[in-house]
Formats: C-alpha cells, structure tokens, sequence
C-alpha cells in the first residue's frame, strides 16, 4: 500500500508540472515565415493539453479507487507519450528533400480521421507504440498489459469486479473486489513512465527546433 500511495504521489506531481506548463497560445509567424516549421509544435501543444487532463482524471480515479476507468486513462495517456515521441523523431529525422512526405505526417498527426473520407488517414496508434519501443524496450509490452484492461477480457472484466469463494462456491461483484493492488500498481507505474517519456520527447523538440526550422526554409520558399 506504501508503494501505490508514493506512485500516486509521483504521478499527481507529473501531472501538476504538465498543468503549469500548458500554453495558451502561440505566433506561428514569429516561428518561421514557412508553414511546415509550425506544424510539430502545433501538434505538440494540443498533445500536452490532452494529456495533462487524461492524466489529472487518472490520478483523481486511482485515489478514488475507480481502477479500471483508471487505467484506460492511462493507456490513453501511454498513446500520448507516443505520439510526442513520434514527433520529435521527425523533427530530429528530418531531411530537407522530404518536406513534402513530412508534411502530408504532420497532416495525417493533427488532421487524421477514420470515419471522415475527406480527411487524411490518421498515423496507427502502433506505429508510434513500435518507435518508442525500439528505444525503450518493454514499452510495447507494457502497452498491451494496459490494452487488457480497456477491452472487456479478463483483466477488465472477472478481475476487476468479481470474486468466487472457494468453499461456498458463491460469486460476488464489486469494485477490485479481491483487494489486488496488481491493477494499481501497473497502471501508475505506466503513468509515471508514460508522463517521464512525454516530458522528455517535448522538451527535445523545443532542443531540435532551431535546425529544423532552418533546415525547412531552405527547402521550401516563403508562404504568405
């Protein structure tokens, strides 16, 4: 119990640190006379905003003890993490004669639909899981623990809610109902993990941007 009451802690203050850095707006123009300079950063600051709230709702949910909407949460915030690493691997993989195809990425990141045919088809959510995990190994696997309990398997379903006494053979319902501390404790240490990873991946692309922003307006000429 003393280690899910410190991971709470840590996770609540990650979460504190992303609310005090929220942006509440930003002067395209004052970044680069180019459209494709702004887009990372563009995208970038809807994910911090995005974040930050899943996470604070997942930090009010596990004190409460509302373990499973809990950890959807978190796996949410997992896909965050990813996308921003996502980003930051263009901007640091940039190459100027593909602004072209990393336009129509940073278009596919912000603009992406499944349901809309007018609108360009979103980046997989595994895509980005399989970049972090080449760099941070386990990262994929910790997002398929995460997976189990947003879908109605086991994990999310008899786990969470059920219990069956051995000697009276009777099954009762409620809410972790067999006291496991498993589902807390995986999902918060996945939510520190997944805040650390954004933190890091959005503070790198503010390190990288001066050269990706040269690096774009020598490839493509002024825009009005």
């Amino acid at each position: 119990m003393v280690e899910i009451i410190e991971l709470q802690k840590e996770a609540r203050d990650r979460t504190n640190f992303l609310r005090k850095s929220l942006p509440s707006e930003i002067d395209p123009v004052s970044l680069s006379r180019v459209k494709l300079a702004f887009k990372p950063i563009a995208y970038r600051e809807t994910l911090i905003w995005r974040t930050e709230e899943l996470a604070r709702c997942a930090c009010d949910l596990y004190e409460r003890g509302d373990l499973g909407a809990a950890v959807v949460l978190t796996r949410a915030v997992t896909e965050c993490a990813a996308a921003c690493w996502y980003v930051m691997v263009q901007v640091r993989d940039f190459s100027p004669e593909a602004h072209s195809s990393l336009n129509l990425t940073f278009d596919r990141l912000a603009l992406g639909a499944m349901n809309n045919p007018d609108m360009p088809k979103p980046i997989h959510v595994g895509d980005m899981i399989r970049e972090v995990d080449e760099k941070i190994p386990g990262f994929k696997d910790r997002y398929g623990d995460l997976s189990e309990f947003t879908h109605p398997n086991w994990s999310a379903t008899t786990l969470l809610y059920s219990l069956i006494n051995k000697e009276t053979k009777m099954m009762s319902f409620g809410s972790n109902p067999r006291a496991s501390n498993w589902p807390a404790t995986l999902g918060l240490k996945a939510l520190t993990g997944s805040l650390g990873i954004f933190e890091y991946a959005y503070n790198q692309i503010s390190d990288l941007m001066p050269n990706y922003v040269e690096a774009c307006e020598r490839a493509i000429p002024a825009e009005s």
